[in-house]
This record gives C-alpha cells, sequence and structure tokens, in this order.
C-alpha cells in the first residue's frame, strides 16, 4: 500500500520502516483548506501538521500590534513541533496562502510516536535546532544589516536555488518584506535600485538577476 504523502516526504519520518510509517500514517487527519482559511491560531491546542500540497503562511503580532511574517510552508514541511513538545498551545498565525491539504497528527499521539521511535525523536531535535539556527539568523539580519543587504542575500539564494534561471518571488511583496523587517514600500524602492543598477530585472514577482555577486556583496 502507498503511503500518504505526508507521511512518505516528511524528513523525520523517512527513517521509519514501512510498519512504522504504516502507523503513523493511520493516526493522520487530513484538513483541506481553502486560501485565506486558517489552520491554525495562537492559542489552539498543539499538533504536528504537515503540508501535503498547497502553502502555509506562518506569522506573529508583535508587541507593538505589526504582524510579522516567521515563514511560509510548502509541500512537505511542518509546523506544531514547539507546541506539542512543550505542551503549550500554538503561538503562531498559521493562514492558507493558497488551497492547501495538511495532515495533522494529535499532540497525545505525536508524543507517543516521540517515546516508542527514538529516530524520529532525535530528527525533531535536529530539525528544531536547524529552525532555531535560522531564526536567530534572520534576526541577525533584521537588526544589523541594511535592507539592501538583507534582500540582495536573499535574492542571491532564490537565484542560486533556481541555477541562475529567473524565479518567481516564493510570497507577495508585502509578505516578503515583513519576512525582512522592512516595509513594503522601502522592498519596492529596493527592488527598483537594483533594477536601475542592472543587479536584477523584474516583471511582478518574477525575478531574474544578473549579478548575484555584486547582490552578496552589497554593505559589506
Amino acid at each position: 500500500m502507498a503511503l500518504p504523502t505526508c507521511v512518505a516526504s516528511v524528513p523525520i519520518f523517512q527513517n521509519l520502516d514501512h510498519q512504522g510509517q504504516e502507523s503513523i500514517a493511520s493516526r493522520l487527519q487530513h484538513v483541506h483548506l481553502q486560501a485565506g482559511e486558517a489552520l491554525a491560531m495562537p492559542g489552539d491546542p498543539g499538533a504536528l501538521r504537515v503540508v501535503r500540497s498547497g502553502r502555509i503562511r506562518q506569522s506573529r503580532i508583535t508587541a507593538n500590534g505589526s504582524e510579522q511574517l516567521l515563514r511560509v510552508l510548502s509541500h512537505g514541511q511542518f509546523t506544531g513541533e514547539l507546541a506539542v513538545l512543550t505542551g503549550q498551545p500554538e503561538q503562531v498565525m498559521s493562514v492558507a496562502l493558497t488551497d492547501s491539504e495538511v495532515c495533522v497528527l494529535s499532540a497525545t499521539d505525536l508524543r507517543e510516536i516521540l517515546v516508542t521511535h527514538p529516530k524520529v525523536s532525535m530528527e525533531m531535535i535536529a530539525e528544531v535546532s536547524t529552525r532555531l539556527a535560522r531564526s536567530e539568523d534572520q534576526l541577525t539580519q533584521i537588526t544589523g544589516r541594511s535592507v539592501s543587504a538583507r534582500l540582495g542575500e536573499y535574492l542571491a539564494g532564490l537565484a542560486e536555488a533556481a541555477k541562475g534561471a529567473a524565479f518567481e518571488l516564493p510570497m507577495a511583496k508585502k509578505d516578503l518584506a515583513s519576512f525582512l523587517g522592512t516595509t513594503p514600500e522601502t522592498l519596492s524602492r529596493t527592488l527598483r535600485t537594483f533594477a536601475d543598477k542592472g543587479l536584477i530585472s523584474q516583471s511582478g514577482r518574477r525575478i531574474t538577476v544578473k549579478e548575484p555577486s555584486r547582490l552578496m556583496l552589497l554593505d559589506s
């Protein structure tokens, strides 16, 4: 029997044998979301939520009342592990950017799996550590570097992933601005400056990076 994509594609479950993966698959609940529909809100019970298709936008309200984008999840990525591990309710908003399908594993089931399958526990610790490192890196960039430097490095990274080809920004410009800790107006102005300098060309959300090495050296 073919395993649901939610189990087969998630790194923390991939090292389990077929029987172990089937056991997890039998406990999953499948949730279908329309664009704009909430998957989880602050205060909701903790659960592991795995994106099977579509994209999920995660954000948090800051102390001054503004919304800070944390990440955008896509196929095979998951959220909710921190709430489950700490026994606390959800702390972030998770909303579907597009029509999406998500597989949900309850906190009780996940804790049982972590006890009975040590490999999953180790993989989850590694994933949480990686996310923490990314969050610290994001905070450092926001507080210590200019918008030009942050955006330049971000675009150069996307260009590298696209192997030099043109690519679509993975999120709306207002979300990208939030992710980079700036305003949509400043983001648009910086993109125009990059284009005027011949570093990129753009058409809507479609970007071609012409000088990736120069983008990486901004503010250096």
